[in-house]
Parts: C-alpha cells; sequence; structure tokens
C-alpha cells in the first residue's frame, strides 16, 4: 500500500470501485461481482446520492461469509450424505441443510415415481 491507502481508515465509505482496488489489489473481482455479493445480502452497503458506498470492514466481513469450508474426509468415512434420510439426526440442522435434504428427497420421490411408471408401461 501506498502513503494515502494506508490512511484510508476501515470504516471510511468508498465507491465500490475505489474499495475494490483496495481490497484486491491482484484483480480477480469485479464491481458487478460485489453488486452480486450486495444482492446476495453478504455484502453492507450505503446508498448515498443513488451511489454504492461500502468499506474495507464490510468487505472482510463479506469474505468472511464467502469462506468454504474444506472437504477433507477419508474414503472409508460414511459421509452424511450417504446416510439415509429416516437415519439422520435432524436436530441442530440448519436451514441450508432442511433445504438440500428436502430437495433430495422430493428428488428421490420423483425419480421412484417414473420406474414405478415405466415398470407400469412395460407390462
Amino acid at each position: 500500500m501506498d502513503e494515502k491507502t494506508e490512511k484510508i481508515s476501515r470504516d471510511a465509505p468508498l465507491r465500490l470501485d475505489v474499495a475494490l482496488k483496495l481490497a484486491f489489489p491482484a484483480g480477480g473481482l469485479t464491481v458487478k461481482g460485489l453488486r452480486k455479493e450486495i444482492e446476495k445480502g453478504r455484502l453492507e452497503v450505503e446508498l448515498i446520492a443513488n451511489k454504492h458506498f461500502t468499506t474495507l470492514a464490510a468487505i472482510e466481513r463479506m469474505r468472511a461469509l464467502c469462506k468454504v469450508a474444506p472437504k477433507n474426509f477419508r474414503s472409508d468415512e460414511v459421509r452424511q450424505s450417504d446416510v439415509l434420510p429416516d437415519c439422520e439426526d435432524r436436530e441442530g440442522e440448519s436451514e441450508l441443510e432442511r433445504l438440500i435434504r428436502r430437495r433430495r428427497e422430493k428428488s428421490d420421490a420423483i425419480r421412484r415415481e417414473k420406474k414405478a411408471q415405466k415398470r407400469k408401461n412395460a407390462t
């Protein structure tokens, strides 16, 4: 960072393009990408005079929300997705896990229904 950027507070309101250059100096993200994060609710912004402003602190919080958990399990371990739905411990299940489980159950039901329909049509 140069002398000017070192003086910028983490909570100073910055236009998206300026904040982007400071937070991601090597590139890799665009203003359009930041706008998508705003739509998803992961990046806090202020709308002043119909212009979006954010802070370096808000970008740090967004980055924390975007972190992906590592997938490191041994091949001999049973993954949660391999457990039958009837055997799942649903206590403490997050909203995302509940949504995924419901979609999987719906997909399985549709698949079973199609198989049954094929058997019925074959006879």
